[in-house]
């Protein structure tokens, strides 16, 4: 299952909000679940809220700090958003892509794709699937093509 440094969020919701597409979901750290999430999509920020005593949520969310930074060191932003310092909320984002990602990966496996790719060009997310790595190369070749994600196996979508 998708995941990051340990987080993971389950049962997402997916619907339309004034300005994007909004999710929410459970978070679960390390297969527990510690949390929710709520990204409503009217272009005001998410909300993350954990469970328990005010010691525990602090720690929750000192980890998911940590998770945040580590992520966006092995994987920084690029292009315009280059120069926004990644949150919490980010990483959130990422992690509901990557769960999506991970979703459509199942459903071209299934049909013996084996590789898969998403990127950014301009403003719009893009997908390639193939039988062989050549994808990979093609979407190097294309110029402007930033946030490039390959996947070549299910163990791809788990970021430790």
């Amino acid at each position: 299952m998708a995941s990051i440094y340990g987080f993971t969020i389950k049962n997402i919701k997916t619907f339309r909000g004034r300005e994007w597409d909004g999710r929410q979901g459970d978070i679960y750290y390390n297969g527990k679940k510690v949390g929710w999430y709520n990204n409503d999509g009217n272009g005001g920020c998410a909300d993350i809220d954990f469970f328990g005593t005010l010691e525990n949520r602090q720690w929750f969310e000192n980890k998911l700090s940590q998770a945040t930074k580590e992520y966006f060191t092995r994987f920084p932003l690029e292009g315009e958003y280059s120069i926004i310092t990644p949150d919490n909320e980010m990483l959130l984002s990422a992690l509901c892509d990557l769960i999506a990602d991970e979703q459509t990966y199942k459903r071209y496996l299934k049909k013996g794709k084996t590789f898969m790719v998403t990127f950014e060009e301009g403003y719009k997310h893009q997908l390639a699937v193939c039988e062989t790595d050549k994808v990979f190369a093609m979407v190097d070749a294309i110029e402007g093509a930033t946030e490039v994600r390959k996947y070549r196996s299910l163990q791809d979508f788990e970021i430790k």
